[in-house]
């Protein structure tokens, strides 16, 4: 069947993950849906809840934790981040899913049933140190939260070996990553 992907895209914070999905949903909307995860974070200048995420509170996430409706979820920062299993279900079979998933999670989720008998592929995005920072600092992160975020792109680099292909996110044209991952789905 054509329409029966699921492509998981993880990676450190500032990596590009939401950036090269977006683009890679935009470019290729007539094949692929992106499956929007939710958060108890703030919206950022220019994010839309419903599209860019699910903007919960954490009464509301918590309950949808109790409920089971969570293919996975993380706290980081004193904040959750996790992808509802209805979201995906709404958009396989109709259109390929495309998903972000917490690094943390990766291993786990490739291990559900849910995932495996369907056609997964997974890219663990990451950049450099440096380009982490830059990117981080770009978005208005603080010092302190960027330190964080640099020990744990560490830490969440050690699940990458549980993805299928690992892309080095340079400051390059994302377009090329882009092409570059659909040639590789196609």
């Amino acid at each position: 069947m054509e329409n029966d992907k699921i492509i998981i895209f993880c990676g450190p914070s500032g990596a590009g993950k939401t950036t090269i999905m977006r683009n890679f949903c935009k470019k290729y909307s007539d094949k692929y849906a992106k499956c929007v995860s939710c958060t108890t974070r703030k919206k950022r200048e220019g994010e839309e809840n419903n599209a860019d995420y699910y903007f919960l509170d954490k009464k509301a996430f918590e309950d949808k934790i109790n409920k089971g409706e969570f293919i996975e979820y993380n706290l980081f920062d004193g904040e959750y981040y996790g992808m509802l299993t209805s979201e995906i279900e709404k958009y396989y079979m109709k259109k390929n899913c495309v998903m972000i998933v917490d690094p943390f999670s990766i291993c786990k989720v490739r291990s559900l049933d849910f995932f495996k008998n369907k056609n997964t592929t997974t890219f663990f995005l990451d950049a450099d140190d440096e380009i982490l920072e830059y990117r981080l600092k770009r978005r208005g992160n603080s010092e302190e939260e960027i330190n964080r975020k640099l020990i744990r792109a560490k830490e969440e680099r050690k699940s990458a070996p549980c993805c299928d292909y690992f892309v080095l996110v340079e400051d390059v044209e994302i377009e090329g990553i882009v092409e570059k991952i659909y040639n590789v789905l196609n």
